[in-house]
């Protein structure tokens, strides 16, 4: 009996191995029989210090385990042995003591607000972690699971936080003997929204299933998402359908989810019965499928809002073109007021009396006949006038015989007389290219001279040569044919109407005509003229008319004879 009580107590473990230096409160020994012994101790040695510590156990929790507290220490490795009253102590076991935890990344550092996701910190010395604490500003205090095992690396599952909107952080620490020791930060998001869904069920041999949801900076992983499938046949609930998420694709519209099952579904799914459950850690919906009745609505009410639009453009076009008819109906009232004002004054300043305009110019210089004639016939051809002014038989050579030149003069006059010929002699002449314009028109004036005791004859002549004349292939524009003197029958037309005429204007026209050119230079001459581009502002011509008046002073003419002095 005292040999087995002075043998060590074998076959003991010590859990944790890795304390920090800050100690540990609860430290749990393995072994047997400890109810039976008595006094049990824990010897701690260390390399740093020759004196050892001897820690009574705390508590004696059954007959296999016990548990002590270990001081803080510094860094290093300690040995533990176990005794008891009568009892060598036990071999011994090595702990380490390391340095406090510490972080330095975490994957990923936002979740939603449901919670539920998993989160990963990277560090070291993550084992001697009693617990995670999230907490915040606002008296949010939550443990999660501490992190056993790993040395480098601990997960735990975000808690659920009440977030309204926008983006709440929190502060993600470590406990270690009720010491904090800030880790990172961490960001909670709204929950993701899921808007519609598309069930694809003639796929074969696959079910495929897309579900759409908003954008976010969640940043879901396939691997996060479970997507169940529940439908009804006969009105019974089936067995649901999980589905697995093949991949995540995201646009600048909204994020597509695609989600396929494998193997064929016993039986035909019912549309109308599916219901589609997405859970992400504790967060747990059902996507509901985006109902066709909206666009029905608005299809419905599209004619209504429209018929309203046309209604009051209608009032306010109706409403703007009264007002607009009303000012213009101003504008239009003041500028006739304007107009009728500057007509008076224009008028009252071009009145003239009747006998101003006849003491001017007293009597009327009618021309002669036979002036009369050669300044028609010959406007520009003032050499062949002197022909008729003077006696042409005073000019007529001695040698020649009177009786010989009327017998001339009578054969010529019997030629063109006859109809044919003068007819046939006149396109005969236009024919000749060196036959010009000039001389077409001397031509029709002198054989005008020699007609003009017959008016009638030449009258036929006229007839014969117009309906030639229209009837050229060249006269395609009947309405230009006679504004311009180019053919004998042009300048015939234009001599016989003033042999018609002249009468007419000497006895009848002659006289007003007269008076209203001279009452015109009068009115033009009494308003101010231009003396180099000759404009007035008084003349009724608009090529001629002077638009504005500006400064100016009366130019005296010089006689010629004193310009021609210098």
């Amino acid at each position: 009996a005292t040999t087995q009580m002075s043998e060590p107590i074998c076959n003991i473990s010590i859990e944790p191995l890795w304390i920090s230096v800050l100690g540990k409160r609860d430290v749990i020994i393995k072994g047997a029989n400890f109810t039976k012994a008595s006094n049990i101790t824990v010897v701690l040695t260390g390399t740093s210090s020759c004196k050892q510590d001897n820690i009574q156990v705390s508590k004696v929790l059954n007959d296999t385990h016990v548990r002590f507290s270990l001081p803080p220490r510094r860094k290093e490795a300690k040995s533990i042995c176990i005794k008891a009253s009568g009892r060598k102590c036990s071999p011994p076991i090595t702990v380490y003591y390391v340095s406090q935890p510490s972080c330095t990344k975490t994957e990923p550092n936002i979740t939603w607000a449901s919670g539920g996701r998993k989160i990963t910190l990277f560090g070291r010395n993550f084992n001697v972690t009693d617990s995670v604490i999230i907490s915040d500003d606002q008296r949010l205090n939550s443990t999660v699971s501490g992190c056993p095992g790993s040395t480098s690396s601990c997960s735990f599952l975000t808690p659920d936080v009440s977030l309204s909107k926008g983006c709440k952080i929190v502060n993600v620490s470590l406990k270690v003997e009720n010491v904090r020791i800030p880790c990172i930060k961490l960001r909670y998001y709204p929950d993701p929204i899921f808007i519609d869904y598309q069930l694809h069920t003639e796929m074969d041999p696959d079910l495929e299933l897309k579900l759409y949801k908003t954008n976010d900076i969640l940043d879901i992983s396939e691997n996060e998402i479970d997507v169940t499938v529940t439908h009804m046949m006969n009105g019974i609930l089936l067995e649901p359908i999980s589905f697995s998420v093949q991949n995540i694709t995201k646009t600048p519209v909204r994020t597509t989810i695609l989600c396929k099952v494998k193997g064929k579904i016993p039986g035909k799914i019912e549309l109308s019965t599916v219901k589609v459950w997405v859970t992400l850690g504790n967060l747990t919906l059902e996507v509901q499928k985006k109902s066709s009745h909206k666009y029905l609505y608005v299809l419905t009410l599209l004619p209504i809002l429209l018929l309203g639009v046309i209604v009051v453009a209608v009032i306010v076009t109706r409403y703007k073109s009264k007002q607009l008819t009303r000012k213009l109906s101003q504008q239009i009232e003041l500028l006739e007021c304007d107009i009728r004002k500057k007509i008076r004054e224009g008028f009252a300043e071009l009145q003239m009396d009747q006998l101003d305009v006849v003491d001017s110019f007293g009597t009327v210089p009618f021309l002669d006949y036979k002036h009369f004639a050669l300044r028609t016939f010959f406007p520009e051809s003032g050499s062949f006038a002197f022909i008729f002014t003077e006696d042409m038989h005073t000019n007529v050579s001695q040698s020649r015989d009177p009786r010989q030149k009327d017998e001339s003069l009578t054969m010529l006059h019997a030629l063109i007389c006859n109809k044919d010929f003068l007819v046939t002699l006149i396109h005969t002449l236009e024919k000749q290219k060196n036959f010009s314009v000039k001389d077409r028109c001397l031509f029709a004036s002198f054989l005008t001279i020699a007609l003009q005791s017959k008016l009638v004859y030449l009258t036929h002549i006229l007839e014969v040569l117009t309906r030639d004349l229209m009837e050229q292939s060249s006269n395609t524009q009947p309405k230009l044919m006679l504004r311009r003197t180019e053919s004998v029958v042009e300048k015939l037309l234009t001599n016989w109407m003033s042999v018609c005429l002249s009468g007419f204007l000497r006895e009848t026209v002659g006289e007003p005509f007269y008076k209203l050119v001279t009452a015109l230079n009068q009115r033009i001459n009494k308003g101010p003229v231009d003396v180099i581009t000759c404009k007035a502002l008084y003349t009724l011509n608009e090529d001629w008319l002077l638009w504005q008046v500006t400064e100016f002073k009366p130019v005296v003419r010089l006689p010629s004879c004193f310009s021609s002095k210098y």
